[in-house]
């Protein structure tokens, strides 16, 4: 997934999640990225990494809290690691924090006892793209993430854009139209509703951005909104084991044909955002075709 810089921020944001293949104790990650040509946009320079801690208490396998040594600097839906040299190590995503006491996305698997290290599995960083000139519209860059360790590094394509897709009431709307799924990401915890809407936001940028297009840049914003609806919908069903099996094949179904209906109308994509329309801007309407159907 192409990773968005914003244009003319003074701290775009950026983020890694650190891959499996990475050891328990990366403690430093450098960034550095350059132009597809590959001038150098900004200097390898140390990113963000959370400092790491130790359990201040034993944990039992299925609790669901830890209480950590420290827990400064950290926020709601980070990725932590706790592991020892005898325990097998295992990720969590903290789901709240009370004093030093974190409550874990899921229930803990192993046993571990205090003074195990708990360390982060993210880096961040900010990146200035103030100097327009520089960092344009649609500029492709490649991002290097480079660790501490005799680990390969980690490089991701990233596109200078000057907004996100933003759609007003879309939770409200979902809830009223699809409350009982609802009622499974609530279950999921406060930042549930957060990571499906922005995996679902994800997949509708990558089926577009294969056609060249960039979702930001649709004007008419509300057409795509039965596709996130239906997307982060299905998203539900398929990761909540066997209750919605069922139901699947229809769902899926729902969502071929709201990507059906959205490719049957035209569209603006204001690639530039200069608000001008222009005619390689345009989506010409896909023929009318029956779903299923070949003709």
């Amino acid at each position: 997934m192409t990773t968005v810089l914003l244009y003319d921020h003074a701290a775009a944001p950026l983020r890694l999640e650190f891959p499996s293949s990475w050891p328990d104790a990366v403690a430093a990650v450098n960034i550095g990225i350059a132009d597809t040509r590959g001038t150098v946009l900004l200097a390898p320079a140390a990113a963000t990494v959370w400092a790491g801690t130790t359990l201040a208490a034993n944990a039992a396998a299925g609790d669901t809290t830890v209480t950590l040594t420290g827990v400064a600097g950290l926020v709601r839906g980070d990725t932590l690691r706790v592991y020892t040299a005898t325990v097998p190590a295992e990720d969590f995503t903290v789901k709240s924090i009370t004093g030093t006491v974190v409550t874990l996305s899921r229930a803990l698997l192993y046993d571990h006892t205090a003074g195990a290290s708990v360390v982060g599995r993210f880096a961040t960083a900010t990146v200035d793209t103030t100097v327009t000139d520089t960092w344009s519209i649609a500029l492709r860059a490649i991002i290097t993430w480079t660790p501490d360790t005799a680990t390969p590094v980690i490089t991701d394509e990233a596109i200078v854009r000057p907004a996100a897709l933003a759609l007003a009431g879309l939770r409200e709307r979902f809830v009223v139209v699809y409350p009982d799924e609802y009622r499974a990401i609530e279950a999921r915890g406060p930042d549930g509703w957060d990571k499906l809407e922005g995996e679902a936001r994800r997949r509708v940028e990558a089926r577009l951005l294969s056609t060249g297009r960039f979702l930001d840049a649709l004007k008419r914003q509300i057409s795509i909104e039965p596709i996130m609806m239906d997307t982060i919908r299905l998203l539900v069903m398929v990761s909540s084991g066997s209750k919605w099996t069922n139901q699947i094949p229809t769902v899926e179904r729902m969502l071929a044909a709201a990507w059906e209906d959205f490719n049957r109308h035209a569209e603006w994509y204001d690639d530039n955002h200069d608000g001008v329309e222009q005619s390689r801007e345009l989506k010409a309407a896909a023929p009318w075709n029956p779903i299923g159907r070949s003709w």
